[in-house]
């Protein structure tokens, strides 16, 4: 039963995704998935780690592939939904995602590679079978049907051009779609087979400390400390003081303001692996960090947090002189996220917090991110700005906006009646083009957003 599900699956994947754009194919096939997954898990044996109801995570957020259309959207949806439905694949071996550490949530993405291991499972189960020496002995025909086809076309002219006639109807595509429907047939043969199969114990991760020097340690984040301590000062008294205390260096305001958001990020991200490494492994007084460690640690990350602010100001204004792009936006939103992950680190400095707490927070932390980001329509937003600063300004990137995707333009089309009629129709022109694109006319690449913005730009195309 599970060759010939995995083997459904293979074919509905090359139905739905080959050369088609994601659109309504994707919440539908995840929801084949996922049936799968219940039904192989209903034929096996429970797990203690295994939460059934925990597969509506993965299926909202592929119900967003059909509702949004922008790229960079679509995509950490679809990646989000994979990477739950790994972890459900996880809790079917015993594991459980609360007992995770760091290193887990991360290895994760590297996890479907294991399951190929397990795709020979169901064939071995099935061994003694009818249906196992069925398909063994199409395996050995293949090859032995393919030599004698080509030394029955060298002997033969009429067989030789029956055999031509035959493969000029096959697809040229078609050694491609079947080598994905292999791959495809076989991981799903893994992963339900680990669904449905024997569970093994599963111990709690034990985190493994390497005691470093204590010492060292302390010294490092001393002299992170002043120098984050002598970067905010400046930060306070230039960024937030005004122009007047650049004035004596001949840099206006709005050129020290709007660079250094990237490098400040890089910083921000740097910090945290720097202090998560030392909290993880400095030695530990019973079962707590000594006071050094959690002042200059603490004192860290609360600094850290200021600069973040200090970079979401930078990008702000940035953005007020030259506009919103689908880049700045992200960009703006991790920080966010990321003064987040701080604060849930902080307090594990401070409480002396299990690692696994961290992660499984820090998890959490980022389905309510996507989640937000889903709900905010992040290009409406944009194209929003964007159009009201050029209320403010009369400067106005069409071409840019006309680039945003299907999900911003009710919005666009709202907002752009108060512009001239050249400037609404140059915006217009390139949505019109692209959503009418052959990839998106297939029932597979279907979309709400899509739909919404072709009712809406209908008329402009009539006429």
């Amino acid at each position: 039963m599970i060759i010939v599900l995995s083997l459904a699956l293979g074919l509905l994947f090359d139905v739905m995704f080959y050369k088609k754009a994601p659109g309504i194919s994707f919440p539908i096939y995840t929801a084949a998935v996922i049936a799968c997954m219940l039904f192989a898990s209903a034929k096996g044996k429970d797990a203690p780690g295994r939460r059934p109801e925990f597969l509506a995570l993965p299926f909202l957020f592929s119900l967003m592939v059909f509702v949004r259309t922008s790229a960079f959207l679509t995509f950490m949806n679809i990646f989000t939904t994979i990477y739950l439905l790994m972890l459900y694949v996880e809790m079917s071996k015993g594991y459980r995602i609360r007992d995770y550490m760091i290193g887990r949530y991360v290895a994760g993405v590297f996890v479907p590679l294991g399951y190929f291991s397990q795709s020979a499972a169901p064939f071995k189960e099935v061994e003694s079978k009818m249906f196992a020496r069925v398909l063994k002995g199409l395996l050995i025909s293949i090859p032995v049907l393919a030599l004698f086809t080509l030394l029955f076309s060298s002997a033969d002219m009429v067989f030789q051009k029956r055999v031509d006639y035959i493969l000029s109807k096959i697809s040229v595509d078609f050694p491609a779609r079947a080598i994905i429907i292999f791959i495809i047939t076989m991981l799903f043969c893994g992963v339900l087979a680990i669904v449905h199969g024997e569970r093994r114990k599963v111990e709690k991760d034990e985190a493994k400390r390497h005691n470093l020097g204590d010492v060292e340690i302390l010294v490092l984040l001393g002299a992170l400390n002043a120098l984050f301590v002598f970067f905010i000062v400046l930060q306070f008294t230039y960024l937030f003081g005004g122009a007047k205390n650049l004035a004596a260096f001949g840099i206006t305001y709005s050129e020290y303001a709007r660079k250094g958001f990237f490098e400040l990020l890089t910083v921000a991200v740097i910090s945290l692996m720097i202090i998560w490494y030392c909290e993880k492994h400095i030695t530990r007084a019973g079962k707590g960090h000594g006071i050094f460690f959690k002042c200059l640690g603490a004192l860290l990350a609360v600094q850290v947090i200021l600069i973040m602010v200090s970079a979401f100001k930078r990008l702000a204004l940035y953005e007020d002189a030259f506009g919103f792009t689908t880049q700045r936006f992200y960009s703006h939103s991790f920080v966010i996220f990321l003064a987040v992950v701080f604060i849930l680190l902080l307090i594990k400095i401070l409480t002396d917090g299990e690692d696994s707490v961290f992660a499984f927070r820090g998890f959490v932390a980022f389905i309510i991110y996507l989640a937000v980001l889903n709900a905010m329509n992040p290009d409406a937003f944009i194209a929003r700005k964007n159009i009201d600063r050029f209320a403010n300004t009369g400067k106005l990137d069409t071409i840019y906006l006309g680039r945003l995707s299907d999900d911003a333009v009710p919005e666009i089309t709202v907002r752009a009646r108060s512009m001239s009629v050249m400037t609404r129709s140059e915006i217009l022109k390139s949505l019109k083009i692209r959503m009418w694109a052959p990839e998106y006319m297939d029932w597979q690449s279907f979309n709400l957003a899509r739909m919404k913005a072709r009712n809406i730009l209908l008329p402009d195309v009539c006429r």
